[in-house]
């Protein structure tokens, strides 16, 4: 390998370097920016999830019989970090269908606590584009998730503007909508979501607004309102789709702060998973 070779694949290697390293800073100053109870002192959480539209499913199902209220209690440490979840509201017994709800429930956790952008993207190999700026590529290169590339596009602040997952036969565009309080200062916490996702067909428009509450001077959701329009265009008769909308509301209650009371009920519960 002559010197000149090899000092071009050496530039080259150092450039991917470089590279990689901005993407991962762009990550890292989003996450900077953005509120997260965690940072606020946050140690201890017991919070209330309750799902009027999941209740009245679940009525109309007739299951349970007639349910006056169904809500799911999330109980979550610090350290460690542990999180844990019950059904209230439901009678005993049906453990499948619970753990199936659970399931359904336990990632509204992150309206509450976000993940970490490099978390949530874990596996993806990250890189800037020159051509673009304050723009982030998270590419598959296992081949073998749904979802092959990414691209993330930041702010002049810093804050996550807008990520557009590429699947193999379309787009999901998410934009993000962002605010700053007295009691955020200085990070920035999300008001609102729109997401745009085209598959062949089918179009799905979802607006997702949160308002906020503060309690124990930490920012806290109190409730996460969505719209969600889906138009599916008839083989045929292109001008007249097919539409359905449908309005969900999550509401959050009950927060006990650093009260200790998750980790109470962890040290009651034996089983619990970490």
């Amino acid at each position: 390998m002559s010197l000149k070779f090899l000092c071009l694949v050496v530039t080259f290697s150092l450039s991917l370097s470089a590279f990689a390293q901005d993407a991962v800073g762009y990550l890292q100053k989003a996450d900077e920016v953005s509120h997260n109870p965690k940072l606020r002192g946050l140690k201890d959480l017991v919070v209330d999830l309750v799902s009027p539209q999941m209740t009245k499913q679940l009525n109309d199902q007739k299951i349970f019989g007639n349910i006056r209220e169904v809500s799911f209690r999330i109980f979550w440490t610090a350290q460690p970090e542990r999180i844990a979840i019950e059904v209230i509201g439901l009678p005993e017994g049906f453990r499948e269908i619970k753990e199936e709800l659970k399931a359904v429930m336990i990632g509204r956790l992150e309206n509450i606590i976000p993940l970490p952008l490099d978390k949530k993207l874990q596996g993806y190999k990250f890189r800037t584009d020159a051509k673009k700026p304050r723009t982030v590529i998270a590419t598959d290169t296992s081949t073998l998730r749904p979802i092959p590339e990414y691209e993330l596009v930041f702010d002049a602040d810093g804050k996550l503007a807008s990520m557009v997952a590429k699947k193999p036969v379309g787009l999901i565009t998410t934009t993000f909508t962002w605010l700053k309080a007295p009691w955020s200062e200085p990070k920035f916490y999300v008001t609102r979501t729109t997401t745009r996702s085209e598959e062949g067909p089918q179009l799905t428009e979802t607006e997702t607004d949160t308002s906020w509450q503060t309690i124990s001077g930490i920012g806290f959701p109190a409730a996460v309102k969505t719209k969600i329009k889906q138009t599916l265009k008839q083989p045929g008769s292109p001008n007249r789709p097919i539409e359905r909308s449908v309005d969900e509301t999550l509401l959050f209650k009950n927060y006990k702060v650093n009260a200790g009371e998750a980790m109470k009920w962890f040290l009651g519960h034996s089983t619990a998973a970490p």
